[in-house]
């Protein structure tokens, strides 16, 4: 039986979702370079409040498709109290969406040693976990279209990766903050629906 990704996930997100803060959070022209200079660290917080403003599906590498594929999402921070002071608001994140890993990158966790350590999602492996963040967002942000996503065990296709980014622009979703255990990024995790008293 074919799965679809819009099943009760009832297990925690743990694909790292790197961000990054452009500015004062005014879009405008910027470059890979200024994102790099750029690692601004937001203070950790639950159920903070994201609009998608962009999304794009990263598939190909100089014409290739790639071993891994992600959505790119833009999300512009709702903003929220710290100690009472409003913070972040209309700050601009980043977050990665992993929707398909090549079968032969995912493997047992007894073989995990020989993954190669070139690979980005190298140590989420069993139970499709490099999977989990993709079927949060569908959840929280266009559950509509659960039906029309399927996939088996290594992920979706390229068409219904299309069919979430055209599906998710401008929807409304929670996360939490967290900080990356090196302390050098954001990463957010437990992407949800938001809930009336989620809004500031």
């Amino acid at each position: 039986m074919t799965p679809t990704y819009g099943d009760d996930l009832g297990v925690e997100s743990t694909t790292p979702a790197p961000s990054v803060e452009l500015g004062d959070g005014v879009p405008g022209e910027w470059s890979l370079d200024d994102i790099k200079e750029q690692r601004p660290i937001m203070e950790p917080a639950t159920n903070v409040v994201f609009t998608i403003k962009d999304a794009s599906v990263q598939n190909e590498k100089d014409g290739a498709p790639r071993s891994w594929k992600w959505i790119d999402l833009t999300l512009i921070c709702d903003g929220y109290l710290i100690n009472e002071e409003m913070k972040y608001k209309n700050k601009y994140v980043f977050a990665r969406i992993c929707y398909f890993a090549d079968h032969q990158y995912y493997i047992a966790k007894e073989d995990a040693k020989e993954i190669p350590s070139k690979f980005p999602y190298d140590k989420q492996i069993a139970a499709s976990q490099h999977l989990l963040d993709l079927k949060a967002v569908i959840n929280a942000a266009c559950p509509s279209i659960k039906a029309q996503v399927k996939g088996d065990f290594q992920g979706i296709n390229d068409a219904s990766a299309q069919l979430i980014v055209d599906s998710v622009k401008n929807q409304v979703m929670t996360a939490n903050v967290t900080i990356s255990k090196d302390g050098s990024e954001n990463v957010l995790r437990y992407y949800k629906a938001v809930k009336t008293e989620d809004m500031v």
